[in-house]
């Protein structure tokens, strides 16, 4: 694609002409799958060199598969359109009544007041964060869990899944300036049939939240029977007040075609959390360095080659996700003093393959440069924000997770939202539209 600052408006119309054509047919490929496409090329190929024969005997059996074909990639797209919404239910009308409206949340987006549910535990930045680590302690599923291992799993059938090991939160306390995090193990195929499939009804009726998160207020971590593993939620700061903003790809596992925070990952047991003294055993400087970590996994930053001083990591507060049970998500803001938005426009024009084979979990599709400050949302979550990497200045988009609001509303409380002022006058966007290559590599969204 070109660089759509310095061409006409004709130039402009054709290209986003072009993109709804292009987006037409990739839903059309999406739709019929690839063995349609051979199905349709058959039946047309039939018909031009065999026209008698093809209309007497072949052609009706292609056309019954193809039809046979067709249905079943219909219904299983259908159940990956709603698969997210089977498992997670975001209906504010629903939770609101089932949790009496308590962890309601505002947010005031360009003159529009969004509502969403947040239970906050810690919204301070300046706590002592002290990790009491119990590595050898997993968490155990109920038998009622157990019983409906099979069936809960199916929740995830239009998602790609492996397994892994992740830190799990069993309780917390304050005293005076300290908070104290009491922690575990769990694993990833346990918080797919607890948290992350809490609203599915394996049975009419009966669902997790249910039967466990009922209301009117969620179970305390230290008595509640889902995984709870840690998440990590941080929305990044370049040196020029933009910010970085994902879309989640269609096989994510949850808030699949969504715009998130800039980094959005399961805390999981690795070699980067431990300290150097030999142990599996975690600490707030080993969380810290996981946060870094996530920087070059899910954003293509080589952390390393970066002076320490030039990250910042700043610690906003914590707080329990309802749609999900009361998962527990911590919230940060990362700065990253020597990495401007053209520096990142150009890092991701390099990483382009590396992108394209990531095969993470939650993998997401794109990642847009963007001004956080533009994000402008509708009361069903969906909305528009202006960004550097796109065919037209604004992308938009049909939803937003949850967990990228309450990270937005920290930063509000933190004070911290007038660093995403963008001064124009030293930093114009028609300076920083990417390379005809970069444009090629960044994917529209469909």
């Amino acid at each position: 694609m070109r660089n759509f600052a310095h061409i006409g408006y004709p130039f402009r119309l054709l290209s986003v002409i072009l993109h709804f054509l292009f987006n037409r047919l990739m839903v059309l490929f999406k739709i019929v799958g690839f063995r349609g496409l051979i199905y349709l090329g058959t039946m047309v190929g039939l018909y031009y060199f065999y026209h008698k024969k093809s209309l007497d005997i072949l052609l009706p059996i292609i056309i019954g598969i193809f039809i046979s074909d067709l249905i079943k990639t219909l219904y299983n797209n259908l159940l990956v359109i709603r698969e997210d919404k089977l498992k997670t239910s975001h209906s504010m009308t629903y939770l609101k009544d089932m949790y009496h409206g308590n962890y309601e949340k505002e947010l005031n987006l360009n003159g529009n007041k969004i509502e969403f549910l947040y239970d906050c535990c810690v919204n301070n930045k300046d706590y002592k964060i002290v990790v009491k680590d119990q590595p050898k302690k997993m968490f155990v599923l109920t038998p009622l869990i157990k019983s409906w291992y099979s069936d809960l799993m199916q929740a995830h059938k239009g998602s790609y899944i492996k397994n892994f090991e992740t830190i799990r939160l069993d309780d917390y306390s304050l005293q005076a300036n300290t908070l104290t995090l009491t922690t575990s193990r769990s694993n990833f195929y346990n918080h797919l049939l607890t948290n992350r499939a809490i609203d599915y009804e394996f049975q009419r009726n009966i669902s997790i939240r249910k039967v466990f998160e009922f209301g009117p207020l969620l179970k305390p971590l230290n008595t509640s029977k889902l995984s709870n593993h840690i998440g990590i939620n941080g929305i990044v700061l370049l040196s020029d007040g933009y910010t970085l903003i994902p879309r989640r790809g269609g096989k994510a596992t949850y808030s699949k075609n969504k715009m998130t925070a800039s980094i959005a990952a399961p805390l999981t047991s690795t070699s980067s959390m431990a300290e150097d003294h030999g142990t599996n055993e975690i600490t707030y400087q080993g969380l810290l360095k996981e946060v870094k970590n996530l920087l070059k996994t899910r954003l293509y930053i080589e952390v390393e080659e970066l002076n320490d001083t030039d990250v910042e990591v700043n610690f906003l507060g914590f707080g329990r996700e309802v749609y999900e049970g009361g998962k527990p998500q911590f919230y940060f803001m990362i700065k990253l003093k020597t990495i401007s938005s053209k520096d990142y426009l150009q890092l991701l024009d390099k990483n382009k393959k590396r992108i394209k084979t990531n095969r993470s979990i939650d993998k997401d599709s794109d990642i847009y440069v963007c001004n956080l400050r533009s994000l402008s949302l509708k009361k069903n979550y969906s909305g528009t924000i202006e960004c550097l990497n796109y065919y037209t200045k604004k992308v938009k988009f049909s939803s937003t997770e949850m967990s990228f609001l309450a990270n937005y509303w920290h930063l509000e409380q933190a004070g911290y939202l007038e660093l995403f002022n963008i001064n124009n006058a030293i930093y114009e966007r028609k300076n920083h539209v990417p390379s005809d290559e970069s444009w090629g590599q960044l994917k529209d969204s469909v």
